[in-house]
């Protein structure tokens, strides 16, 4: 297309405008034109005047010139396809990205933003020594915005890693160098073929946490706390325990990527980390209090945290097994205690036993033998036992003895106390502990039915579980004892008269 601009200074032709030019740049240079054409009609008044202002004018369409032909140069994108740096739009990401089965990194940029052109020349770098490997690309979030909200980027340039499952991409926050990259991209894709080689193992755990989803929409019940802004200080700060935190918003697609993983960790921790969800667009205090950026976000606090300060960001694999792992971690690391439930409702068995997870139930002797010291002892080698298998599928809980007598009679617990069995509820088996009530041996044992080496018993349901009152934590009372005494002595004097009889 030939577009004429007629002036006294050129004759400016635009062949094959490039695709940068739309309609309103066109409009710019018409405008430009107008105002050339009314400083060649105003030069005349100033004929008389000295030459400077002449120059002056000559000038201003000197300039007026040099803006039209900035308007008709394109601006120049950070990367090209020379530099194996797939550049892609929405169309392409959807076909090309979401729908291979590669591992993709694509960095989400800013042609103005400072940070993406220093990142260019090792992103460049980073594509030539994967090329062939790994797939590497680049999307201009100026001319695609959508990428900038679906995938909560909030400062650029911002690098995504697309694995097997490309609706849970990871944010890469390594070195911004070649190196860095190429890491992270080898790591990626080591994780996926080892995926491939378990044989649809992790399908499979994709399918049983979406099945278990189910099972506690069902019925309810989650793992997950729901704090909101009234509760969040009393709940979480100070608490004794460590606990992860989920600051999300309903719209968001990675929190809903993030939804089955976070409550499927939730159940793995029950009884040791408590995990807990804060839907921020309804609890706007406690997200500004954090410095809520983007979705979702996950904060770590310790047993003694006190507020932002002590708050730690959760930058790991948005995965149950990754947040299980790290959560266990911080739990050795911060402190923080587990404690072993006593069971004294059928609700209570029923919130240890279900789940793919086994139940490991101790029955321990009643407070009337050994008292508090006694007991504060036996929970106490549960406690360790814990420390000992942490992150293995177990859940504790503990009865008093006598208390449930259908239990123990079923499960074979009449041998004398304390007594433990591992139950697992959904293939109902169950095995007995035959050895030392030590924390090293219940470990031991608890290995040995892990690795098949210990043999399980079939069983069709739980009994009946009596309802009965908690243990208050205090000491045996005297006159239990006393009572108990009582009949002793009445025994005592029967027996003696008994005695006096015969020898009359």
């Amino acid at each position: 297309m030939i577009w004429p601009v007629k002036g006294s200074l050129s004759m400016i032709e635009v062949h094959r405008l490039p695709p940068l030019i739309g309609p309103s740049d066109f409009q710019q240079i018409a405008a430009l034109h107008v105002a050339l054409s009314s400083s060649r009609k105003t030069i005349g008044s100033f004929s008389h005047l000295p030459r400077t202002p002449q120059r002056a004018v000559r000038g201003m369409r000197l300039l007026s010139c040099i803006a039209v032909t900035s308007l008709l140069t394109p601006v120049r994108a950070l990367y090209s396809e020379e530099d194996h740096v797939k550049i892609l739009d929405d169309e392409d990401f959807r076909v090309q990205v979401q729908q291979d089965s590669g591992v993709w990194l694509v960095e989400f940029y800013a042609p103005w933003c400072g940070h993406c052109k220093e990142l260019a020349p090792e992103y460049k770098k980073a594509a030539k020594a994967l090329a062939g490997v790994v797939n590497v690309a680049a999307i201009d979030c100026q001319e695609n915005e959508g990428f900038v909200q679906e995938f909560a980027v909030t400062g650029y340039p911002a690098i995504m890693i697309f694995g097997e499952d490309k609706t849970k991409p990871t944010l890469f926050d390594g070195d911004r160098t070649a190196k860095g990259i190429v890491e992270a991209a080898l790591t990626a894709s080591r994780r996926v073929v080892k995926a491939r080689l378990d044989d649809g193992t992790e399908e499979k755990k994709r399918k049983s946490r979406s099945e278990a989803k189910k099972k506690r929409k069902a019925s309810g019940k989650s793992s997950v706390v729901q704090l909101t802004d009234a509760t969040f200080d009393g709940m979480v700060l100070n608490s004794g325990d460590v606990w992860l935190v989920e600051f999300y918003a309903p719209w968001c697609g990675h929190c809903k990527a993030l939804a089955p993983e976070w409550e499927q960790a939730a159940s793995n921790l029950k009884g040791s980390v408590k995990l807990g969800a804060l839907e921020a667009t309804v609890n706007e205090e406690k997200t500004t209090e954090y410095g809520i950026q983007g979705f979702p976000s996950i904060k770590v606090f310790g047993p003694n945290a006190m507020g932002p300060a002590d708050a730690q960001d959760y930058t790991g694999e948005r995965t149950a097994s990754a947040i299980t792992d790290f959560a266990l971690t911080a739990l050795e690391t911060m402190g923080g205690g587990y404690q072993i439930k006593e069971l004294v409702s059928e609700d209570a068995v029923a919130d240890i036993c279900n789940g793919r997870s086994s139940c490991v139930i101790s029955v321990l002797p009643h407070i009337t033998e050994g008292g508090k010291r006694a007991r504060d002892g036996f929970i106490k080698t549960l406690e360790d036992a814990v420390k000992l298998v942490l992150g293995k599928p177990f859940k504790f809980g503990w009865m008093q003895g006598g208390d449930q007598p259908e239990f123990e009679n079923r499960f074979e617990l009449t041998f004398g106390y304390p007594s433990l069995v591992a139950i697992n509820l959904d293939r109902k088996r169950y095995v007995v502990q035959r050895g030392a009530f030590t924390a090293e041996a219940i470990s031991e044992f608890l290995q040995d039915v892990m690795q098949g080496r210990e043999s399980t018993v079939g069983f069709d349901e739980l009994p009946a579980i009596k309802t009965v009152e908690p243990w208050d934590g205090e000491d045996v009372q005297l006159d239990e004892i006393e009572e108990d005494d009582d009949d002793d002595d009445i025994l005592s004097e029967i027996l003696a008269n008994a005695v006096k009889k015969e020898e009359l």
